[in-house]
């Protein structure tokens, strides 16, 4: 059939990872106390009781690379938050809309803030800016350590890795789990699982 059936048996094994994650999802939301209808998305203060799902390595096993050297990397990590704070990369093949791209820009800006604030409430610092909402962020500011600046469309990868590192050592400054999962889970949400977690050695 001319390759058809590969085609078909590839969408349907993708149609039902997509299922998969889309449950882990809807979950994990849950267990960290948003609401899975709305989708919203707030930080909690550094140092809240956070349960870690049994599952979050199978989740991260299932969304990486269908590659052997993949999944052995993901399988040799000792704990979730190894992959939590490791780089996260675009999907190349999957298209994208520039709308996407800014929006992904602004709500991971805003995440930054939120972080950042969440550190300055912590050490009791008063920093000179007004604490942002989830509708004062925007794509292409400088309010944040070198704010996240859009480039053309064919560089999204490079922007959206940039953008996820800062969100990435925010969450750190205030060495709160609960702000790297959280996050991730608006990145996943952001891009409806358009992104593949690959293993580094950062730990918190």
């Amino acid at each position: 059939d001319g390759g058809g059936g590969e085609r078909r048996r590839l969408d349907a094994a993708g149609a039902a990872r997509r299922r998969d994650l889309l449950e882990w999802k809807r979950a994990l939301l849950a267990d960290v106390g948003l609401d899975p209808e709305r989708q919203e998305f707030e930080l909690g203060l550094p140092g809240e009781p956070f349960h870690v799902p049994p599952d979050l390595l199978g989740y991260l096993r299932l969304a990486s690379i269908a590659e052997p050297a993949e999944r052995d990397a993901v399988d040799a990590c000792e704990s979730p938050w190894q992959l939590l704070c490791g780089e996260l990369c675009f999907v190349e093949d999957v298209p994208v809309s520039e709308e996407v791209d800014r929006e992904a820009a602004r709500r991971l800006e805003c995440a930054c803030k939120r972080a950042l604030f969440a550190y300055d409430r912590r050490t009791g610092a008063q920093p000179d800016r007004a604490e942002p909402s989830g509708g004062q962020a925007r794509a292409g500011s400088s309010s944040y350590v070198g704010g996240i600046t859009l480039s053309p469309i064919e560089e999204r990868s490079e922007v959206a890795q940039r953008s996820v590192e800062r969100a990435v050592d925010a969450a750190r400054l205030v060495m709160s789990e609960q702000l790297v999962l959280r996050a991730t889970i608006e990145m996943l949400d952001t891009f409806s699982f358009r992104w593949l977690t690959r293993c580094s050695m950062m730990t918190f």
